[in-house]
Formats: C-alpha cells, structure tokens, sequence
C-alpha cells in the first residue's frame, strides 16, 4: 500500500503538469523537477528503512501542488469578478508562487538527505536488497537450513562460478529458504553485485536477462539505451565481468532452461555462485551442491501458525486455537498450508456491510486510483484482490454476478486502521477523542452519538481527503468550520441523522463524492451547483427531498442517486454528457426531448421511478 500511496502522488503531480499548465505558470519547471527527483527515487522505495520517508514527501508535494493549484484557481475567478484591480490580485498570487517554491525546496532537501544516506549504505556493492520486490514470509525452523545452504554453498571455498539448488515439493519453503540465505548480511559482504529472478513457466532468457540488467543499473542510468545500444546477453556481462555475484534463479521448472541460462553467466574463477529453486529435482543435475526440503513438524508447524496476521491478535488465539491445531493436522507439515489455515479460520468470522459500488467510488474520488478511463474496473480488481486474499468476503452478488454488498472480517478490523493509520494518515475521531492522533491526517472518520461534540481536534484539516461521519448528531455549518476542507475529495453523511442540507459546504469546489443517503433532508439549496467537480451525487433515501434545476452545472456527474424527489422545474439530467449511473428518477422531473437519451452515450445504469405507459414508449423509443 505504500509502495501505491507514494506512486499515485508522483503521477498526481504528473497530471498537474499535463493538465494544469496555465495555472502551474511560473513554478512549472520546479514542478517537473520535484516529480523527477520523486520517480528516481522509486527505486529505493521498497526498503523499509525508507518507506516512510518517501512517502511523506510525495505526499507533502502532492499536498502543496493541490494546495497552490486551489488557491490559483480561486485567484483567477477572483480577478474575473474584479475586474481593474489586478495590483492587489498580482501580488496575491506572485506570493503563492513564493510559497510553493519555497515548500518544494524544502521537499527536495529531504529527499535529497535520504537519497545520499541510502548511497551511502550500500556504497561500493551493485546490491538491491530482496525487500525492494519480495515481503518477506513468516519463517520458522529454517535456522538449521540456511546455515547448511550458507556453509556448504554459499560461502563454501570454491573457486569457480558454483550451482547450488534447494529443490522441494511446491508450497514447503524453497522460495523463503533462498530469500533467508541471499539477505544475511554475511552473504551480502561476500559479493560485489547480486541480484534475484523469478524463472517460472513462462521462460524467456531476454525478459530474465532484462530484469537482472534492471536491478543492477545504478539510479543514473538509463536501462533501455544500455540494452539497445549492446543487447541483452552482452549487456549482462559486462555488467558482471570482473566482479564476484550471487544471482539466485527462483522457480526454475525446466532443466533445459538452466542450460539456457547457465550460457550467460561469466565464469572468471573468482567464486561467484548461482542459487537455484525448483521443484524438479532433475533441474539440479548440474548444481555441486543440492538441499532438500523437509516438512515441518507439528511443533515447527504451530509456531508458524502463530506468526500469522490472524493469530498476532490474543482474542484470535483464544477463539481459535483448538480448531486451529485440529486443522493443522491436515496439513502434513507444509507452510503454504499452515498459512491457508488462517483463511479457514477468518472465514468464521464476521463483519460490517458495505456496498462495493460505494466503496469503488470513494475510492477513485479520494485519489487511490490511477487516474484514466478504465477507473472504475481498476478499482473493482483491488476489492477482487481483497477478496481473493481473504480478506474481505461478498455479502451479496448482482444478478449478473457482481459484487453487490462485501464486509470486512471482525478479526481484521483493528490490524486495517492499524495499517491505514500508518500509511494513508487515517485518524479516528470519536467522543472519548482520537484514536490515535495523526499528523495531518488525511482521511478521517468520525463516530458520535446524537450530542454534539467537537469534531476537530486537530490542527491539520488542511490536508484532509475524505471525511465519513457516523452515528448522529449536530455539526458545525459555519463556513469559517468548512473553509478549512479546501482539498476535500469525499464526504459522506449516509445515515446521519441530518434534517437539512449543510450549505457552507457548498463552497468545497474540489469535492468529488458527495454521500447525503438515507437522512432527513427536505431542500437542497441553489448552491449546490457550485460542486462542478462532483462526480457521485448520492441523495436518495431522503423522503420527499426538494431539488433545484442545478445538476446540470455538474458536467463531471458520473454517478447520480436519487428517489422520491420533488423537482423545481424539469431537470435537464440529459445535459450530463459523462454520466454512468442515473437512478432512480420520475420521468415528469426530467425535462428532455425525445432524442436526449440518445446524446447520453455513457450511461450504463438508469432506474425509472412511477413509470407510465406513455414514459415507457418514449424511453423504449430511445
């Protein structure tokens, strides 16, 4: 999730520089250089040492570029509605483009003091750590097992280029064994380049060569002019002639593929090693030394089982620990096993309902989706991802076989917030306080009861993206409360209780999800139609809620909920040219020709409230 948090700021600001070049006039070069210095350092930033970092400072760019970008934009309407009195607006704004030059040297400071420790680190040694493409497993009794792979393999007195193999049945730990040998330090000191591939089935020498030649480039240099300009094998050995590697072949299934392989590495008699895994034992014909796999025992095998997220947790293992050893004996000592009993286990529990519509769309409305044509189906395949890992389960299915309504299991509700406290500056408010307090937070959930209580308690509202309310209760309106929220993406009131429509936040024109569900409403103000970014509108469930004629202004609507509403005069809903959803609507609140449907190419979903006969030929016609 960091990893995903820090790339969609870099290409946030990517974006900004595509599409905001008039209002980015005067700090664009700036811009481009902070976005540069942020994708170099991509390639640090799976190290955990870095994380953090790293991802604070995208998230700081991305905080000033939006912060600058807003007020830029308030600027320039201000001067269209004063006209003649540039002097004042002139100086307003060339103190911004101060501001932001000043808050991106202050980033690029940082990011330059992380970039020179990380080099400092692993100065002299062409090594990326396994953290940067692997998580590392939970691992237990393997101790006995990487000795033996370091003493007689690894570190052995070999002169020459020396094949060592783990082989193994699939899911016994060949992978994490190898994981354990190539990250010990006292093998890294050994060597001068190292680097890791996955071989796998689908065996290609270039895409592997390719992806050696990539881990062992240095942050300047240019990965494809260096394999255009030699090709892919000369390239790989040049890259490794004169120095001692280790370079471990994961998943070989194939022992023609060794041989493939085997022809591209150098062999200059200064013990360099190649680390193979594979569940073919043929595979290791050629290897000096070979390691076989043994199962876990049913002590090993607990321990392991213990090491998994749900079993962390105290309440989980006394809930489940006779069940747990019982299934345990079923899996005959293999990790990838064990590890498939915590999915059995979560599966008992239980959890509260969501509608995965909603979710997809907070989703892509808070920023966690690349931004593009295809958002919605890229959101729908990170909830499958969920799914698939168990850690979310479907409530509920579509008749066309979609996830209708998903829960997230008891059991892993406080490891989440936990999760996303630490890496999306998630806070928690409730009437006791916070749950943990964060610094700028950036999304936030507030829990309450029918008193009123005050919801900010912290200073850092500038930065927030979402905001949900829960429970019940009076609110601050005033504008002076809301002007705060000025890079606000979503806020969600469903099921709170309210009785009227909060105006003062009609002036969060960057809003793009809007949730007033299942509340009291009885009017929506004019002013609504200052939301032109909105691009979910979720007002049904209010009983007889009044609307103005304003949604057309919202020429970004995707998504548009409504039920039992009583329209001021026809809504010219035809006008939203990018709308997906539109249910549900009475056909006399819809003022429309009888071609209009035919100019709504986007819609996908519409629901038709009190539908007549005459209505029904007319949108059948269409």
């Amino acid at each position: 999730m960091a990893e995903e948090t820090f790339s969609l700021a870099v290409e946030n600001l990517r974006n900004f520089l595509i599409q905001k070049t008039d209002i980015l006039l005067g700090v664009e070069e700036q811009v481009k250089q902070l976005k540069d210095d942020l994708e170099r350092l991509q390639y640090f930033l799976k190290d955990a040492n870095w994380i953090s970092q790293l991802r604070e400072a995208a998230q700081d760019a991305e905080d000033i570029i939006e912060t600058f970008s807003f007020k830029a934009a308030a600027a320039k309407r201000s001067r269209r509605r004063l006209l003649g009195r540039f002097v004042g607006s002139t100086s307003k704004t060339a103190h911004n483009r101060d501001w932001v030059v000043r808050e991106i040297d202050s980033i690029q400071i940082r990011l330059r003091e992380v970039g020179e420790r990380y080099i400092s680190r692993f100065s002299g040694v062409d090594y990326v750590p396994t953290s940067l493409w692997h998580n590392v497993e939970q691992v237990v009794g393997m101790e006995q097992d990487v000795k033996m792979v370091q003493d007689r393999a690894i570190l052995a007195g070999r002169i020459g280029l020396s094949v060592a193999a783990v082989v193994g049945l699939g899911g016994i730990g060949k992978t994490t064994l190898a994981r354990l040998v190539y990250d010990d330090v006292a093998v890294v000191d050994q060597f001068e380049c190292c680097a890791w591939v996955f071989v796998s089935g689908n065996f290609s020498v270039e895409e592997i060569v390719k992806e050696m030649v990539r881990q062992l480039l240095k942050p300047d240099e240019d990965e494809l002019r260096i394999l255009e300009t030699i090709g892919f094998r000369l390239s790989i050995r040049r890259r490794l002639s004169g120095k001692r590697y280790l370079v471990v072949l994961d998943d070989v299934w194939d022992y023609a593929h060794l041989v493939a392989l085997l022809s591209i590495f150098p062999d200059e008699g200064n013990g360099s090693r190649l680390l193979i895994t594979s569940c073919n034992r043929d595979v290791a014909k050629q290897a000096q030394y070979v390691h076989e796999m043994k199962i876990l025992d049913p002590s090993k095998s607990w321990k392991l089982l213990l090491k998994t997220a749900f079993f962390r947790h105290e309440d989980c293992r006394n809930y489940a620990e006779h069940i747990g050893r019982e299934i345990l004996k079923k899996c005959h000592g293999f990790p990838s096993a064990i590890k498939d009993v915590e999915r059995l286990l979560v599966e008992r529990q239980h959890g509260t309902t969501i509608r995965a519509e909603k979710l997809v769309q907070v989703w892509i409305a808070g920023g966690m989706v690349r931004q593009g044509e295809q958002m919605e189906e890229i959101a729908a395949s990170y909830l499958d991802g969920l799914i698939s890992r168990y850690m979310v389960i479907v409530e509920e299915k579509t008749k066309d076989d979609r996830v209708k309504n998903c829960r997230i299991y008891d059991v892993l509700h406080k490891p989440s917030i936990k999760k996303a406290e630490d890496e999306i500056s998630l806070e928690i408010l409730t009437e006791e306080g916070s749950s943990r307090p964060v610094h700028k937070p950036r999304h936030r959930a507030i829990y309450c009861t029918r008193a009123s209580f005050n919801y900010s308690m912290n200073q850092d509202d500038n930065f927030l993206r979402s905001l949900f309310f829960h429970g019940g209760g009076s609110f601050d309106h005033t504008p002076s409360y809301w002007k705060s929220f000025e890079l606000l993406k979503v806020l969600d009131f469903e099921g709170f209780g309210l009785e009227e429509f909060p105006e003062a936040i009609s002036s969060l024109s960057g809003l793009r999800y809007l949730g007033l569900r299942n509340n009291y409403i009885r009017e929506v103000p004019n002013s609504l139609g200052r939301l032109e970014c909105l691009e979910v509108l979720d007002i049904s469930l209010n009983f007889a809620i009044v609307l103005p004629n304003v949604l057309w202004r919202m020429k970004r609507l995707r998504h548009l909920y409504m039920s039992e509403m009583i329209c001021k005069g026809g809504l010219k809903i035809d006008m939203l040219m990018n709308l997906w959803t539109l249910a549900y609507i009475s056909v006399d609140n819809w003022t429309y020709k009888r071609s209009s449907l035919r100019m709504m190419t986007s819609l996908r979903k519409l629901g038709v409230e009190e539908l007549s006969e005459q209505s029904l030929c007319i949108i059948g016609s269409q």
